[in-house]
């Protein structure tokens, strides 16, 4: 049953364009985030794990932007629509029902900043010389920080947004 639901809510997403265009933007913010921002310290090469941590850390938070977009299309839906009497009439437990909103909000906020790092990645391609501003290129520098850093920070906020709509039962608090 878990499966159709989140198959269901993923189709729900995929028919948008605005999805897709979000998508879009984040890989471009990626793009442009890596080949014009610097870090001005010195003795620190622009693809450092320093440099890195430090953009993900930031720009992490920028993923509440899709996550708070995402929940406010699909968490409240039924309440808006007065369809919350028939759905919990249905053989679907709540249980499914709420892992399976959280996991595609959840799901997607991760796809979106996956989208970032990898037009961050090739911003830094794109980029790179022979200068001394430059430090060997290393994939796991960049799977580490995501890692380590992104995804903590995109669960706790897919949590505190889902769980503020879900006990509020109110778009207003979250957006």
């Amino acid at each position: 049953m878990l499966s159709h639901l989140l198959l269901f809510e993923w189709k729900f997403y995929s028919r948008k364009i605005s999805f897709y265009v979000m998508l879009l933007a984040f890989f471009g913010f990626g793009i442009l985030i890596s080949t014009s921002a610097r870090i001005g310290f010195a003795n620190i090469t622009y693809n450092s794990p320093y440099v890195i941590n430090l953009f993900f850390g930031m720009f992490s938070l920028a993923s509440l932007f899709p996550i708070v977009i995402i929940a406010s299309q699909s968490l409240l839906r039924e309440n808006d629509n007065q369809f919350d009497a028939v759905l919990y009439a249905t053989p679907i437990t709540v249980t499914n029902y709420f892992i399976s909103r959280f996991s595609v909000v959840f799901g997607i906020a991760i796809f979106t900043f996956l989208l970032f790092l990898c037009g961050f990645i090739l911003g830094h391609i794109i980029k790179i010389d022979n200068s001394g501003n430059w430090g060997t290129f290393q994939l796991t520098h960049y799977f580490h920080s995501f890692f380590v850093i992104v995804v903590p920070n995109i669960l706790f906020c897919t949590v505190i947004v889902c769980i503020t709509a879900w006990f509020s039962k109110n778009k207003c608090l979250f957006i």
